[in-house]
């Protein structure tokens, strides 16, 4: 039996008249001694049964993982920011920014890419 699990939906309402649309904020608590917390944001495994169907659109491709700033319609466009965490303590360096692209068996075992680009008018 072929089922899709559920939706999970974690939003603002739209504003209304002139105002700003709310803010979503997912917030790990501070830790007095210790770390703090992580948050984790994955997609579930694409399982394989039974054999390949190479023209089914569904036959389990590993979920995406989008973060996309919205359009503007009136000013710049908004800001993308990944940061890499501070340390204000004496010989403690700051957290790295890591960009990995995914491992592979096809095509002789190639890992997935890394594109950046800039838009250019």
């Amino acid at each position: 039996m072929k089922g899709d699990s559920g939706e999970v939906l974690i939003s603002s309402e739209d504003s209304v008249n002139d105002g700003r649309s709310g803010r979503v904020s997912i917030k790990t608590g501070e830790a007095n001694y210790g770390t703090s917390g992580e948050i984790l944001i994955k997609t579930g495994e694409a399982k394989k049964k039974g054999a390949s169907h190479q023209h089914d659109p569904n036959r389990g491709f590993g979920g995406n993982i989008r973060l996309q700033v919205g359009h503007a319609e009136e000013d710049d466009g908004g800001n993308a920011t990944i940061t890499g965490g501070s340390s204000s303590a004496a010989q403690a360096k700051g957290g790295a920014v890591i960009l990995t692209g995914g491992a592979g068996k096809g095509r002789a075992g190639d890992g997935g890419d890394i594109h950046m680009s800039t838009y250019i008018v």
